[in-house]
């Protein structure tokens, strides 16, 4: 009994330092894609929507993909909602603290539309695999990654087109051999992640066997909130920046990009669709979230007992996490 809690223990003391090492990276990756996006002449907002939330979900891309070959596939759908929960849960946490709302109608509202479906969309196909064991698949490849990528696109396209380009600005010879410089540094703290990713789902997975706690309300809690690190590190920053458009568009880009990983897990199971080998429990996680976004989107069109409001909302997110425990 004594042997088992050290190995639980030393399990948990290196799930906390490859949770560590994850952050480290993922900071520092998330900085210098910040730099790299501002040398490239676009708009804050499809920063944010795009380039800073691919660096900002790397950590759930790496960690969602080692689960996924190594056949955690809990492991992975509950990185993703856990992820998708959090994400959520940092933007409206940090404007409740802010002394004037960045939540703004301009700001949000076509682009949660898009997100909600988006997450609908992993919502329905879940259910509808799970419970009613019903799902269309074309070789094996689910008739929801069609609908998944063509709404990320939809949302990348809606962004791009109210992206302010610069194309007055030139490049010298030296700003280019600095941003070749930051691009390798960039790929070199990917790698990074990638290697403490695997570290962690390895720990994870160790953990869950030990502890009797399930793949789903670990990879939701722990997993998602380790990889959503780097989200509440550049939101944060944004903000203090006063981009407002940059902290709102890092959130809904890296939630948008959460649900755009379903389709490149697909690729890698191969022989059948990834949701149908799932929980089913992952429904109750994705419904409070959808349920959470239609409060937030009533929130930023009628600014009434915001504060009140937002506590709500906030309390709302962390039902599910008691729900699935």
């Amino acid at each position: 009994m004594e042997l088992q809690g050290f190995s639980m223990l030393g399990a948990w003391s290196r799930f906390s330092v490859y949770s560590l090492g994850l952050l480290f990276f993922g900071y520092f990756s998330c900085k210098y894609a910040s730099v790299i996006v501002k040398k490239s002449r676009m708009s804050a907002g499809f920063m944010g929507v795009f380039f800073l939330a691919i660096a900002t979900s790397a950590p759930e891309i790496i960690t969602a993909s080692v689960a996924v070959s190594s056949g955690s596939f809990d492991l992975a759908i509950g990185d993703i909602c856990g992820s998708l929960l959090i994400n959520l849960f940092i933007l409206i946490v940090l404007d409740l603290f802010c002394r004037r709302s960045f939540l703004k109608k301009e700001l949000l509202s076509g682009n949660l539309v898009l997100v909600f479906i988006l997450q609908f969309i992993l919502l329905a196909a879940i259910f509808m695999r799970g419970f009613l064991n019903v799902g269309m698949e074309f070789f094996s490849f689910g008739f929801e990654n069609f609908l998944i990528i063509l709404f990320y696109f939809l949302f990348l396209k809606r962004e791009r087109s109210i992206s302010d380009l610069d194309d007055s600005k030139s490049e010298n010879q030296e700003k280019v051999t600095k941003h070749i410089f930051r691009w390798t540094v960039f790929v070199v703290f990917l790698c990074a992640i990638a290697v403490f990713g695997r570290l962690m789902v390895s720990e994870s997975k160790i953990i869950v066997e030990k502890s009797g706690l399930n793949d789903v309300f670990f990879g939701t809690l722990f997993l998602g909130f380790v990889t959503s690190l780097p989200e509440l590190v550049v939101t944060v920053s944004a903000i203090f920046n006063g981009s407002w458009a940059m902290a709102v568009g890092n959130i809904l880009g890296s939630n948008a990009l959460d649900v755009a990983i379903v389709p490149i897990l697909e690729i890698l199971t191969a022989h059948a669709p990834i949701l149908s080998m799932v929980s089913t429990t992952h429904v109750v996680s994705v419904c409070f979230l959808e349920i959470a976004v239609i409060l937030l989107f009533i929130l930023i069109r009628a600014k009434k007992f915001v504060k009140l409001y937002e506590v709500f909302i906030i309390l709302l997110l962390i039902v599910p996490l008691l729900v699935i425990f």
